[in-house]
């Protein structure tokens, strides 16, 4: 899997953090928030990581991966920290959780042909819901009682929604109109229902409890000082 490495100047911050801390930073291919961007990984969340790395003397490598492969590694390697995740209670020991990034509410998308009316989320247990592995999004879905057609990754519900293996796909309000247009699909899916709240659809960074407290406070810092001068308010705007 390609690498992009990305080293920063030091700028000092109200926090030191270790002299030649090296990070990695695991996400999946959810745009716009995490995605490739002219052959680098890129996107709002990514940006937002990398302007903190600017503000601290920290350095750090990122690589896209399947999601769950993610999820594990963070939790099981020392050096990494994984993005954009949501803080559910399940994931909830296995990282220290540094900062909210950003949020895509979960939303239910049918083809914008369908008939498909909900005015509820639960009423869609009589369709056919894709969904994809260990996504909070999908868990959300589930513990509706909905029973969900889990994919391998994200990149084949659009697929399987235009073929009609689904009826709905489970996406985020911002992210799945992305990815279809993207994919030269605009205009091909419509919102049908969404769901959830705030706990249930922000999407933080984490890392691996072996990562230094001093190290998560820096980032933490960082990116606070990002929203305050709303930066991340910008950042947001260029990918909608």
């Amino acid at each position: 899997m390609k690498r992009v490495l990305l080293r920063f100047l030091p700028l000092i911050l109200s926090c030191s953090v270790p002299a030649g801390t090296v990070l990695v930073f695991d996400t999946e291919d959810y745009p716009p928030f995490n995605m490739y961007d002219q052959g680098r990984v890129g996107g709002i969340s990514t940006e937002i990581i990398q302007e903190a790395l600017r503000r601290t003397n920290l350095e750090g490598t990122f690589q896209i991966l399947p999601w769950a492969r993610s999820l594990a590694e963070t939790r099981n390697l020392s050096d990494r920290c994984v993005y954009s995740a949501v803080r559910t209670a399940q994931r909830e020991p296995w990282y220290k959780w540094v900062t909210p990034l950003v949020d895509d509410h979960i939303t239910l998308f049918a083809l914008s042909d369908s008939s498909i009316t909900l005015k509820k989320m639960v009423d869609a247990k009589r369709y056919r819901v894709g969904g994809y592995v260990d996504d909070a999004y999908g868990d959300y879905v589930e513990r509706q009682g909905i029973v969900l057609d889990r994919a391998p990754s994200d990149t084949l519900n659009l697929q399987k929604l235009i073929s009609h293996r689904i009826d709905l796909w489970v996406g985020g309000a911002i992210s799945a109109p992305y990815r279809a247009a993207r994919e030269g699909q605009a205009g091909t899916i419509k919102p049908i229902v969404g769901g959830g709240d705030a706990k249930d659809s922000t999407m933080w960074l984490a890392c691996n409890p072996a990562v230094p407290d001093s190290v998560v406070q820096a980032l933490r810092d960082a990116v606070a000082a990002e929203q305050k001068e709303g930066l991340v308010a910008k950042l947001t705007a260029k990918f909608r």
